[in-house]
């Protein structure tokens, strides 16, 4: 693949990628995505290598059923988990909406792959353009998940494959946050626990940029109306805690596997598969 052209607005479009289709006239396009880029992902990842190991891991052996063609990571970030869709893939495409972080990815990355400045909300490619996409730790930032979805399966080809993690809730972590917000409050203050709410959907407090937390059942009615089916999970997140970070990868990932089912990690990898029974048409 060729590499992007570079302007001073970020990268350009690659060669040999069509465009998405414009919205209808008269129609508004998505809302778009939130801009990170006043994010400082080397503060962000310092001592959490961990977690990096063990998710490269995680989504190297999901991307074991991958079909052979062009695949696409979106929010690639520092790049951390982006050389594992180089080692599998002849073909690779980041996309990301903050081109700062684009610009900044390591030579050893930017190099053999063609980078794009695009919202996963109207992703800048024709239908049927991939055979696999992979987007970790962006889903949960998603204000609307479910058009960013129907997004990925019409630039899918048809049974294409999508790698995905989120943050489900009630978790170990949601409990961890909703005590830390509880000690922290101020006389009078008002605190929304999300670990024992019934709402299929909770915002997560406390972050940075607004973040939403969805049931394990929501998560599964949005991918499946979206035209995904599910075919594997595996719960991960442990690795990110401080005196568990000691522990070999390979713990991590045997749990991963070992416990597909069991809830109450912070956060589940699953692996989908776009349904050949929905035409990209049927998307709006």
């Amino acid at each position: 693949m060729g590499r992007t052209r570079e302007t001073q607005e970020g990268p350009t479009h690659p060669r040999g990628l069509r465009r998405g289709p414009e919205p209808p006239r008269g129609q508004a396009a998505p809302r778009t995505s939130r801009d990170f880029g006043a994010l400082d992902l080397e503060r962000l990842w310092a001592g959490r290598e961990k977690v990096t190991q063990v998710e490269r891991e995680v989504l190297r052996q999901a991307l074991r059923q991958a079909p052979s063609g062009r695949w696409l990571e979106i929010g690639p970030g520092g790049g951390r988990l982006t050389p594992v869709l180089i080692a599998g893939s002849p073909s690779v495409v980041v996309l990301d909406l903050t081109p700062g972080f684009l610009r900044a990815l390591p030579r050893s990355i930017s190099d053999p792959v063609a980078r794009v400045a695009g919202d996963v909300l109207r992703l800048p490619f024709g239908d049927r353009t991939f055979s696999t996409v992979s987007m970790v730790r962006v889903y949960g930032f998603l204000r609307d998940p479910a058009s960013a979805l129907r997004e990925i399966a019409r630039v899918l080809v048809p049974d294409g494959l999508l790698v995905l993690s989120y943050e489900p809730k009630p978790t170990l972590q949601s409990l961890v946050d909703d005590l830390k917000m509880a000690l922290s409050r101020g006389p009078g203050e008002k605190v929304r626990p999300r670990t024992f709410s019934r709402a299929p959907v909770s915002e997560v407090h406390p972050s940075i940029y607004p973040a939403w937390a969805p049931t394990r059942a929501r998560f599964g009615e949005v991918l499946g109306s979206s035209g995904f089916d599910l075919r594997e999970e595996g719960p991960t997140g442990l690795e990110d805690y401080r005196f568990l970070r000691k522990l070999p990868t390979g713990m991590f990932v045997g749990l991963s596997h070992a416990l597909s089912r069991m809830g109450g990690f912070p956060s589940r990898f699953i692996v989908a598969r776009r349904s050949p029974r929905t035409s990209p048409a049927s998307y709006p």
